[in-house]
């Protein structure tokens, strides 16, 4: 029971954390991710989980910027083409991709990625 209670709290805080960088200036998902692959889940539903747990905050952030988007209708169009064919480009790529190949992967980007953000954010690096 103890060691299911400690992994909830784990990504309870995680969670939390995330939600608070993602709030400030984007990115909580360098904490979300790594700590749902350290809690076991493989990588594609790890993504899954941290991609629907990020749904709210874009939908609210849309709303929230919606005047501005409406003023830059002529640069939103181009970014969101771009957006779009880097996605179904990567949907492609992940069909010819296996699973360890993503969890090598993503363990190590995670673990660069969130090293990088706290050198960065607390002056370490």
């Amino acid at each position: 029971m103890l060691p299911h209670l400690l992994q909830s709290l784990f990504l309870a805080a995680a969670a939390f954390l995330g939600g608070i960088i993602n709030s400030i200036a984007g990115g909580g998902s360098f904490i979300a991710f790594p700590a749902l692959i350290a809690a076991g889940l493989l990588p594609i539903q790890a993504n899954a989980t941290n991609t629907v747990a990020l749904w709210p905050g874009q939908f609210t952030s849309i709303a929230g910027y919606r005047e501005d988007l409406r003023k830059n209708l002529r640069l939103v169009l181009p970014v969101a083409t771009v957006a779009a064919i880097g996605g179904l480009t990567g949907d492609d790529l992940s069909r010819f991709t296996t699973a360890a190949n993503v969890t090598a992967k993503a363990t190590k980007a995670s673990a660069a990625e969130v090293t990088g953000f706290f050198g960065t954010m607390f002056g370490i690096f």
